[in-house]
């Protein structure tokens, strides 16, 4: 039973299968998404077209001779819950006519309003430190193998952070242009969060150890299985602390609010370091960039 288990985790950790299914699993997406944005493009066209709308106009009288003084109130006077909002505001200082609904299938404008917004420091740093600590101790070697290539490469991995991200919130725009791809659109920017948290971790981890062995004797890094569970926790919580006070740091006239965005910055770091070890199975030597 022990070397029946041995040989699944092999076969499970293996960087050349988590490359093919990772390419397997992106091409079927990317497929998909293709089929299903024509799909939604020639229905569109299909709903469009001329011999489409007579029956639209045959149906708008009945809609104009109903038409009373209560109807008329309730279809001029906005709603007060929703107009008077904060959320309602800054939508649409974002776009006049989009809802909420567009909003949520606007990735880039859905971080934006986020980011806009105060977040509070005691959870974000328990979030975050607790993000760090679940992904360093299950994955080690994976993060150690990452930390790495992060030094040493600094602007590959931020690049490959950038076009990855890029690359997801494609696919998903693309997915939610059809309604049968709205599912596969959440899976994927479900896969985003979850490689950004990744890549947050990583760089968490790596600014605690630096400021760590900045105020400590230096001597060379050890993986996370050889020190001791204390040491362990000491990188992610100086990182956590120090990424959360970030989130302090308040609009400057014209710049929005800075803290969130540089955490992001970060986690793209870590997160093109976890790509381009192929999700930290493997080492990358080379010169530093």
């Amino acid at each position: 039973m022990r070397a029946f288990k041995i040989k699944i985790e092999t076969f499970l950790l293996d960087s050349k299968f988590l490359v093919r299914a990772m390419s397997i699993v992106f091409g079927l997406l990317l497929s998909a998404s293709c089929f299903f944005y024509c799909a939604a493009i020639a229905q569109d066209n299909a709903a469009s077209a001329p011999g489409n709308t007579a029956p639209m106009q045959e149906n708008t009288a009945p809609e104009q001779e109903n038409t009373s003084p209560v109807s008329i109130s309730a279809a001029t006077v906005p709603d007060e819950s929703e107009s008077g909002s904060p959320y309602a505001a800054f939508v649409s200082n974002l776009h006049p006519e989009m809802s909420k609904g567009d909003l949520r299938r606007r990735p880039l404008l859905y971080f934006r309003m986020w980011a806009n917004k105060p977040l509070p420091l005691v959870p974000s740093f328990l979030f975050l430190f607790f993000i760090t600590v679940v992904a360093s101790e299950i994955m080690p070697a994976r993060m150690y193998v990452a930390r790495n290539y992060y030094v040493s490469h600094y602007w590959r991995s931020l690049w490959s952070g950038i076009v990855a991200c890029l690359l997801f919130v494609t696919l998903a725009r693309a997915l939610f242009a059809s309604e049968i791809g709205v599912p596969l659109a959440v899976v994927s920017l479900a896969a985003l969060e979850f490689f950004v948290l990744i890549g947050a971790s990583i760089s968490t981890t790596l600014i605690g150890q630096n400021i760590l062995s900045a105020l400590s004797p230096k001597r060379p890094p050890a993986p996370d299985t050889k020190r001791h569970w204390a040491k362990r926790l000491a990188a992610p919580l100086v990182g956590s602390l120090l990424l959360s006070l970030l989130l302090i740091i308040p609009p400057l006239g014209i710049l929005p609010r800075v803290g969130i965005r540089l955490i992001m910055l970060l986690s793209f770091l870590g997160m093109g370091a976890f790509f381009r070890t192929g999700m930290g199975t493997k080492e990358m030597g080379g010169s530093s960039d």
